[in-house]
């Protein structure tokens, strides 16, 4: 089992977990969000690295457009 832990110390008001809350679970993969007022926290496990990295990746751009949007 792989598994890693992405924070992100929050400058904006934006709500991530809302938008980032469309991630759903695969046969490779989980993750968990919490928010709070300052901090995201997103939690990945994988059962390889292949699915990790794709997590990873997917949940990176998923906080970029959050970023994007809130930024306008």
């Amino acid at each position: 089992m792989y598994s890693a832990t992405i924070r992100i110390n929050k400058a904006s008001s934006a709500s991530y977990k809302k938008a980032l809350g469309e991630i759903k679970a695969h046969d490779r993969s989980r993750i968990a969000i919490k928010e709070t007022s300052s901090l995201l926290q997103i939690d990945i496990h994988a059962k390889d690295a292949a699915a990790l990295r794709a997590t990873i990746n997917s949940a990176l751009k998923d906080l970029h457009v959050v970023e994007s949007v809130s930024n306008l």
